[in-house]
């Protein structure tokens, strides 16, 4: 099975790949490497103008032989952009492919990996529309001669989707994540109360043409597989979240619709992410990052804890307040190493929460495995908003409106 979510030749094939023995494979040469398969030459060097070319291959073991998945992006010679940046045109089936498996891999629901990869393949499939084309191409000659918002590229995915996966919860959460992923809508609006899935299904659209072109690079078979599995997941997503309830019992069990709206937002979270992500990487000619394994995230924790350490042996140390803080700061340290999940921290202002609460929490993540840190504080007048200055100086933190969220 490869990120792509590809379990079978049939599947492999429909998504344009190639399917070879290990043999054949190790001739193309390094993971990662982009050649030609079929001339088996380096992209920049090859000659054909509509051979695929490759970004990863897979090692599987199929019916007791060894073998390997070849996944291509994208035709060398594919039509249909994505966006143009400087003159460059991104092709729509590398950004769509590239946008569910970045998803894909963000996802730390493992009942929403498939459908965070579905999402990611549908979300653009509107600018398969010769309409959208030609209001790519306008906005990259002059960007005054087009209204933003005006060819509508969001609702031929949600209208896949939910012919993938016809009237359920996952079809209306993907929807929704898709039609969003470049603004919040009302749900329900105060002047039609028409919902959203009910404007969106009536638009007229070349759906016939916007999905055979589509099938061109992610064949209608491998998406009907790839949502059976989205499907199946979510499931027992939801087959749990409902034992839980039980578990809890009625006086304090949480509605599955509360869950169920975390998931929506999730989604629409992993997709907006993923798409931004893919952008800026093709405008600044950068890969989209790695997937971060213990040892990375263990040496990022280390560095911040680094940068923290020195920055507090930087503070003043005389008189009885600073000695205080230092006392404080110092127990907020020791406190990461004890067991648990929820902690509580009482102190009084101006006796170094932030930088305290900062401190305990590297160390807590860094001796737990933890990805990420949110530091969570409410608008203050900036008098007072000094430690977390000095927190993002430190190189730890970056200040969101109201919001300091700590990496």
């Amino acid at each position: 099975q490869s990120r792509f979510g590809l379990r079978t030749r049939a599947a492999c094939e429909g998504y344009g790949g190639a399917f070879l023995r290990l043999s054949e494979a190790a001739s193309f040469g390094a993971m990662g490497q982009e050649v030609c398969i079929k001339c088996k030459k380096n992209v920049e060097k090859t000659d054909c103008v509509s051979s695929l070319y490759i970004i990863e291959y897979e090692i599987s073991v199929s019916e007791k032989r060894k073998a390997a998945f070849i996944i291509k992006t994208t035709p060398m010679q594919d039509p249909f952009a994505a966006r143009y940046e400087a003159g460059a045109r991104q092709p729509l089936a590398a950004h769509l492919a590239a946008v569910a498996q970045y998803a894909r891999q963000c996802c730390r629901i493992a009942s929403l990996c498939e459908a965070a990869w579905l999402a990611g393949i549908l979300h653009d499939a509107g600018k398969y529309r010769d309409g959208v084309q030609e209001y790519l191409r306008r906005a990259a000659a002059d960007r005054e001669s087009v209204r933003r918002g005006e060819e509508d590229h969001s609702t031929a995915g949600g209208r896949i989707a939910e012919a993938l996966l016809r009237k359920s919860v996952l079809s209306q959460l993907l929807q929704t994540a898709i039609y969003m992923h470049h603004g919040l809508q009302d749900c329900l609006p105060m002047d039609t109360g028409l919902p959203l899935l009910e404007r969106r299904a009536g638009k007229e659209l070349a759906l016939e043409q916007i999905e055979a072109r589509l099938s061109a690079n992610f064949e209608r078979g491998a998406l009907s597989e790839a949502a059976e599995q989205a499907r199946a997941a979510f499931e027992e997503f939801c087959g749990a979240l409902s034992r839980l309830a039980e578990e809890e019992g009625a006086d304090h069990a949480i509605p599955l619709s509360f869950y169920l709206g975390l998931a929506a937002r999730t989604l629409t979270s992993l997709l907006v992410d993923a798409d931004r992500s893919d952008a800026a990487a093709f405008a600044m000619k950068s890969a989209l990052p790695e997937e971060e394994d213990d040892a990375a995230a263990r040496g990022r924790w280390e560095r911040c804890i680094e940068r923290l350490e020195a920055l507090l042996m930087g503070l003043p140390r005389g008189g009885a307040l600073a000695r205080l803080r230092g006392a404080i700061s110092e127990r907020c340290k020791a406190a990461a190493e004890r067991p648990g999940r929820l902690f509580r921290f009482y102190s009084p202002t101006g006796s170094g929460k932030t930088l305290g609460a900062l401190r305990f929490a590297l160390e807590h993540a860094r001796r737990n495995g933890l990805r990420q840190i949110f530091y969570i504080a409410p608008s203050i007048r900036s008098s007072s908003r000094t430690p977390i200055r000095s927190a993002k100086r430190s190189g730890t933190a970056r200040t969101c409106s109201s919001i300091t969220a700590t990496y």
